[in-house]
């Protein structure tokens, strides 16, 4: 019987257990995975979509999170949403065992006609902690059009209600205030540098 893909990859210490007519058997074994290896059966963010949807009554928009679990076990955590208006609301981020895929859906404090950009983070320890099993995308779009996305390195924030609570924010860098995505940088940068030597080339004539 082939135990591997059903040991909990988040964890490093794994026991087995056999129950016999006879003696039972408790084998502890220490195998430490690769969390960030695509191969690993773990679940991981699949999909992302920013959607419309209503809220207490009134219209909001919302982040629909699809995750993906290709292994036996189910891995019980959540999932947090920091966007530009949004701080750390979260959903419960859990694929059951009898399935491959399931969706949270976050909601968010931005409106329906608005551009929501922000990250997700999904983990099955705390949210301020780089361990167990943890994922993080980056996000932009609107509920009504195309939304854009692409998976970044897991980084531990704050909680909402700590001595240090994280926010998302764009205002730290050119590119970064213009809300260009990591996967724009070169294109954005490029553009800029276009945009000085069209000014160059124009001031040059007079």
């Amino acid at each position: 019987m082939d135990l591997s893909r059903r040991y909990n990859v988040s964890k490093d210490f794994h026991n087995v257990d056999i129950y016999t007519l006879g003696d039972d058997l408790n084998q502890t074994l220490e195998r430490e995975y690769n969390l960030e290896d695509p191969d690993i059966p773990a679940a991981r963010i699949q999909d992302v979509e920013v959607v419309e949807t209503t809220y207490n009554g009134e219209p909001t928009a919302a982040v629909d999170v699809v995750f993906e679990n290709p292994s036996p076990r189910a891995y019980g955590g959540y999932v947090y949403a920091h966007t530009l208006q949004t701080i750390s609301a979260r959903d419960v981020a859990l694929v059951p065992v009898n399935e491959n895929t399931t969706v949270s859906r976050i909601h968010l404090r931005e409106g329906p006609d608005e551009v929501v950009e922000g990250e997700l983070r999904m983990t099955t320890a705390r949210l301020d902690e780089d361990k167990g099993l943890r994922d993080q995308v980056w996000f932009r779009g609107t509920a009504d059009g195309e939304t854009e996305w692409q998976r970044e390195p897991y980084e531990p924030v704050g909680y909402r209600n700590s001595e240090d609570p994280y926010r998302y924010d764009t205002d730290e860098g050119f590119l970064e205030s213009r809300g260009l995505s990591p996967k724009h940088a070169a294109a954005g940068a490029a553009l800029g540098i276009g945009f000085l030597v069209f000014l160059f080339r124009g001031r040059s004539k007079w």
